[in-house]
């Protein structure tokens, strides 16, 4: 059993009890040398899983230790871009097809997993836009532009008009507020887009700061604006709770931006989707403890009871949150207690009785 994709970089401990190897990080340049030790003979003989140890980026818990995990890969800007090279309908995006008009990230926020590692995922690498549009099949009618930073790319809003003038729908993974112009929502618009989503992350200007998003007040006001004067239905925008240090004036200062926003938006509505923050391993926060169900649960309520009437508030579920922590950052124990939840039933109190049980585990070795 061999497992890959990008959150194996951040904890792939935790695929310890069920693979015989982890291929991390970028995988194009892995892939035939991994496949040639599997189809040599017995993947599993000690010759093929001491082969698998040797390649660079390839973690094998039977031979690694956890805290030894080999730094995940990155592959050059010309073996890119990744796209959608099997078509299906059983799968959740399948009348979308998806590619990346750009790789990994140049920015360092603290929280994310994505965030540039120097030395270690080659910061962010560019597509052109003439590569992206020449690799849309004439089959699509609807286009996914997937990437940790897409609108970060310099000529986004290339890359969409183009699309868009061949009568396609475009979707982008992820917006920044502080990259959004009036040529790229343009061109967004053209293409059928009908909510504008962007992230806070943080509730105030300090705590943004303190996050490294980087993200300003009047960058969530410009995109308010720019979604009042197109129309469009609605402005999305994601922030955190829980996170370590948070203070009730980081509340007051959302909610003030929130009313501020809404009043901008005119006809528009504005939706606030709300996470419970989760560290996870291999970023700066990653020693900061979850803040606890109840605690997710009471500044959710806090931020659904003052915007009553201003925005719609639609939060993550504090228990899966904390259920999420416990795996981000989890070793194969957490690993082990995943198939035990499952097998109890996958309920939260399934979850909860099987990590809570790795607790117990780690106080009685301590």
């Amino acid at each position: 059993v061999i497992a890959g994709g990008p959150l194996t970089s951040s904890s792939p401990a935790i695929l310890a009890p069920f693979c015989d190897a982890v291929v991390l990080g970028e995988s194009e340049d892995l892939l035939k040398p991994v496949m040639d030790i599997v189809f040599a003979g017995n993947p599993k003989d000690q010759h093929a899983l001491n082969a698998l140890a040797d390649l660079d980026s390839v973690f094998v818990p039977a031979l690694h230790h956890e805290c030894c995990v080999p730094i995940p890969g990155a592959v050059d800007a010309a073996a890119l871009p990744a796209r959608a090279a099997i078509t299906t309908p059983d799968t959740v995006l399948s009348d979308m097809f998806l590619i990346e008009p750009e790789r990994g990230c140049a920015r360092t926020c603290t929280f994310c997993v994505m965030r540039r590692k120097d030395g270690q995922n080659g910061g962010m690498r560019l597509v052109s836009p003439r590569r992206v549009l020449e690799l849309v099949p004439q089959s699509a009618r609807r286009v996914g532009l997937v990437g940790a930073a897409v609108t970060d790319h310099p000529k986004i809003a290339e890359v969409v008009a183009g699309l868009a003038n061949q009568g396609l729908e475009v979707g982008l993974s992820s917006m920044r507020a502080d990259r959004l112009g009036a040529n790229l929502v343009d061109a967004l618009c053209e293409s059928g887009m009908k909510t504008l989503t962007i992230a806070s992350d943080g509730l105030s200007e300090r705590q943004r700061a303190s996050l490294e998003k980087k993200i300003q007040a009047s960058h969530l006001l410009g995109a308010a604006d720019l979604c009042a004067e197109r129309n469009l239905r609605r402005l999305k925008v994601y922030v955190m709770v829980g996170v370590e240090g948070e203070r009730d004036a980081d509340y007051d200062e959302f909610v003030d931006l929130c009313q501020q926003m809404a009043k901008r938006l005119g006809g528009s509505r504005l939706v606030l989707g709300v996470s419970p923050f989760v560290p996870k391993h291999n970023t700066p926060l990653a020693a900061t403890a979850f803040a606890g169900i109840k605690t997710c649960e009471r500044r959710i309520a806090t931020l659904r009871g003052r915007l009553g009437g201003v925005a719609e508030v639609k939060p993550a579920s504090a228990r899966w949150a904390w259920v999420e922590a416990k795996l981000s950052m989890g070793t194969s124990s957490e690993g082990r207690a995943v198939l035990d939840a499952l097998q109890q039933g996958g309920s939260f109190s399934a979850w909860k009785k099987a990590l809570t049980a790795c607790d117990e585990q780690d106080t009685r070795r301590l």
